[in-house]
């Protein structure tokens, strides 16, 4: 069984690390949205990015669903970038997965998408992080 806390830092690691890569790469353009992502299955943890330009564009595309675009990371631009800092332990939750029960499968994506909820809390009161993410919708987002 995953021990979550240390999986909680891993996650935390491995998402500030896809942070510092997409910020440096944008050079002075602005996040719309920062997002961590797993899927109903609990196979595993990915990044996904937005900027504000790409917000922009869907919005103007479709303005009745601006909501949607900024909340919804399967729509945003930079969707796993950063991934293979997720790779290592992203292994170790399938084998987890894998090896738990149908009776604790619940119970264990649950303890699965709160590490990744208090991961982000965790890299967005990182003071390095402030001006990067103070436009940034931040969400947690599990696909079917």
């Amino acid at each position: 069984m995953l021990n979550f806390e240390r999986l909680t830092d891993e996650i935390s690691t491995a998402a500030a690390s896809a942070l510092d890569e997409v910020v440096a790469a944008l050079r002075g353009e602005t996040l719309a949205g920062f997002a961590l992502c797993s899927d109903a299955g609990a196979m595993g943890v990915s990044p996904a990015f937005n900027t504000n330009a790409s917000l922009g564009r869907s919005v103007r595309g479709d303005p009745e669903d601006a909501v949607y675009y900024r909340w919804s990371p399967a729509e945003w631009d930079l969707e796993f970038r950063g991934v293979e800092h997720f790779e290592g332990f992203n292994k170790s939750i399938r084998r987890s997965v894998a090896a738990v029960s149908a009776e604790e499968f619940g119970e264990f994506r649950a303890q699965l998408f709160n590490a990744c909820v208090a991961a982000l809390k965790r890299v967005r009161q990182q003071p390095r992080f402030t001006d990067a993410l103070r436009e940034a919708a931040i969400v947690f987002s599990v696909t079917d």
